[in-house]
């Protein structure tokens, strides 16, 4: 099995930051500046897409796999360079915005202060084939099912107007299958495997409205809508999500969480199961800084945990999955 970056692989990159104007971390300060971190994490996940070869073999298509459980080390980083004059930010890597999401991809962009119109932040994340993996018939049953690499990339622009306190949101991801094979093992026809195929593009929409408590504490509440078209027409959705995160900034210590909760609408007949696909969706996240241990100034430790579940008319597509990650990380 490869390591899943994110925990909701596809949805979790269109979540790309909880907000979009310059944090006292991704400041607009002219020259080099960034953040490496290395974080050991324990992951956890009950799906039936999960590739682990302990979820290989499913005995009928009425559950929702295997419990996996799975350790790994992965480095999170972030490098920028801002121009001298302080308008324009490059930048690769993870974002903090994005980590808080609970979104590891990597993505490079660009940053832009409009003067008196706002900033505006284009990224886009690459495909990384070989990172993701998936079943390439996932309705086999009583034998060994195969995996087969997935990859995504896309693009995200986000725009803060500098006269009104909110947010508005872009984001599209690719999502291919390099060999896709749903229902080839069911006495279907051609249409309805057709029906079945996953190779997806995704919009997501989405409006924030920060509220500020106090000067160390922010709501961020958000709005979102997604629409999912594939090629196979029973994974066509479209989906209202709704969003609150609470940023909090005392001293050393920082802490940001995000609770999110999407309503799945699919607008098709689902060929195996002879009804519609709809899910409801949840997912919290968290993030908690703490600068400058053992009087190491450029230095913090972090502590990460997200967990999400996905509801179904369906069993096989119920799922629910954690992380847990800590690690320690330098600013520089």
């Amino acid at each position: 099995m490869k390591v899943a970056l994110w925990l909701a692989p596809t949805l979790g990159l269109l979540c790309a930051g909880v907000n979009a104007r310059p944090s006292p971390e991704e400041d607009m300060t002219p020259g080099w500046g960034g953040t490496i971190s290395a974080n050991g994490f324990v992951i956890h996940q009950r799906s039936q897409f999960n590739t682990d070869d302990d979820n290989a073999i499913t005995k009928d298509l009425n559950n929702r796999g295997q419990a996996v459980t799975q350790y790994q080390a992965i480095p999170l980083g972030r490098l920028h360079y801002t121009t001298a004059s302080g308008s324009t930010q490059f930048f690769i890597g993870q974002s903090k915005d994005q980590v808080i999401e609970g979104q590891l991809q990597a993505e490079a962009g660009i940053t832009q202060r409009l003067g008196r119109f706002g900033t505006l932040t284009v990224a886009y994340f690459p495909k990384l084939p070989g990172v993701s993996e998936t079943w390439r018939d996932p309705f086999l049953t009583n034998a060994e099912r195969d995996a087969t690499d997935v990859s995504t990339h896309g693009g995200r622009i986000a725009f803060s107007p500098a006269f009104i306190p909110l947010t508005f949101r872009y984001a599209y991801v690719d999502y291919q299958l390099d060999d896709e094979d749903s229902g080839n093992s069911l006495l279907i026809s051609s249409s309805e495997r057709k029906a079945l195929v996953r190779d997806s593009d995704y919009h997501q929409a989405a409006i924030e409205f920060p509220i500020p408590l106090s000067r160390q504490i922010t709501l961020l509440p958000r709005l979102n809508y997604t629409f999912r078209q594939a090629e196979g027409d029973a994974n066509d959705f479209n989906a209202w999500g709704y969003q609150l995160g609470l940023n909090m900034d005392f001293g050393r210590h920082s802490l940001n969480t995000v609770l999110r909760y999407s309503d799945q609408d699919y607008q098709n007949h689902h060929p195996v199961f002879g009804q519609e696909r709809d899910a409801t969706q949840w997912s919290a996240s968290l993030l908690y800084l703490y600068h400058a241990p053992f009087g190491w100034q450029n230095a913090y430790l972090n502590l990460l945990s997200s967990a999400e579940q996905t509801d179904s008319d369906i069993r096989f597509y119920q799922s629910q999955g954690y992380y847990l990650s800590a690690g320690i990380g330098y600013r520089f």
